[in-house]
């Protein structure tokens, strides 16, 4: 799930802004809790692999939300599992945004 920078999922009391339910698009066996049996990387976007397990408001609006994000891996409950990894979103007139060409 994906929060607004700092902002703590309160053992699920909290909603994240957006989520994406990997369970609906997996199979997922709670007895297994091996971390290579569900390594994978997952792409927030409007058409992608997991576009319809989305939940939530996309894209994210830096003007409602602000520019930074952290990023957890939620229980089935909505708690915090691990995280958070924190982001940013930068424009393009950002001093030290690099446009690869």
């Amino acid at each position: 799930g994906l929060f607004m920078r700092d902002a703590d999922p309160q053992g699920g009391k909290l909603k994240p802004i957006v989520s994406i339910k990997l369970c609906g698009q997996y199979e997922c066996d709670p007895g297994i809790v091996s971390y290579s049996a569900y390594s994978s990387s997952v792409t927030f976007d409007d058409d992608g692999d997991f576009a319809d397990a989305m939940y939530g408001k996309w894209p994210l609006l830096v003007g409602t939300y602000g520019t930074g994000f952290d990023a957890f891996l939620l229980d089935g409950k909505g708690a915090a599992a691990v995280g958070p990894v924190e982001f940013n979103i930068r424009g393009l007139d950002d001093e030290d945004f690099d446009v690869p060409l």
